[in-house]
């Protein structure tokens, strides 16, 4: 049966989720920015005492998002939706990987559902992208109410807004990084780190787009990331996007979905 992890189970869950290191970045920086008993994160699994793996599945809650993951292509969205609801688990998404996040859709009335590319940048395909009039700035937690200004002004991350307190604890703690520009005094293009090399909330002001803003800053983060011993991953459903991280050196590894109430 489906149970809560707890801090006995940490390395076991890590080892299981060290295979696919792009599709688990949010659970294993939760885990290590968070532990097994903070009231912000949850993660739960379904062992398999007699299996070769430890687990058929595991999941998380984190400010509202469910995250799946297994190793098959499948997992028993029936069940797991059961545990949600007989717990009373508040959620307003759920990601993972495509195949996996699917079959939820029959089960909850969600409003809406992305579907995208996950890719990944290794240091041999990376092709920096430099442009000497575009000086980047590193974000603290002073510029957190602007850069969701800007996030707030772009439609395809009207789903997806991250709360002002997480956006200032990420900056404060360093759990994750933004690197911004600023043009007149102003923010109009922005790239985020969220945890363990996932890049994210890449954005750019709509007067201001054309001008290679994005990639300078993606550019610029992915350097960081890479001479870190980090492996950049971002995940993309717009073509022209993909077409920019492409030039960069990422390549498609996966699908990923995220299906919103």
């Amino acid at each position: 049966m489906i149970r809560k992890l707890t801090e006995q189970d940490r390395q076991t869950v890590l080892d299981y989720l060290a295979s696919e290191p792009a599709h688990v970045t949010f659970f294993v920086a939760d885990i290590r920015d968070y532990g097994f008993d903070d009231p912000r994160f949850f993660i739960w699994g379904l062992p398999t005492p007699e299996g070769r793996e430890p687990f058929e599945y595991v999941f998380c809650l984190f400010y509202g998002c469910v995250h799946i993951y297994s190793k098959s292509d499948s997992v028993d969205a029936a069940a797991i939706c059961r545990f949600l609801d007989e717990n009373k688990i508040d959620f307003k998404m759920i990601a993972g990987k495509e195949t996996l996040v699917e079959p939820f859709a029959k089960h909850i009335a969600f409003q809406n559902e992305h579907r995208c590319y996950l890719a990944a940048l290794r240091r041999e395909n990376f092709a920096p992208h430099i442009d000497e009039r575009v000086s980047v700035e590193w974000a603290t937690t002073k510029d957190a109410e602007e850069i969701l200004q800007l996030r707030a002004s772009i439609p395809e991350f009207h789903d997806f807004m991250m709360p002002l307190d997480q956006l200032v604890d990420l900056l404060a703690t360093g759990k994750g990084r933004v690197v911004n520009f600023r043009e007149n005094g102003q923010i109009v293009a922005s790239a985020t780190e969220s945890c363990l090399g996932r890049i994210g909330y890449v954005c750019t002001d709509p007067a201001f787009r054309g001008r290679g803003y994005a990639s300078v800053l993606v550019s610029n983060l992915s350097e960081v990331l890479l001479n870190e011993g980090i492996v950049p991953s971002l995940s993309y459903e717009n073509p022209t996007a993909g077409s920019i991280y492409r030039h960069l050196g990422f390549r498609e590894i996966g699908r990923t979905a995220v299906l919103s109430k």
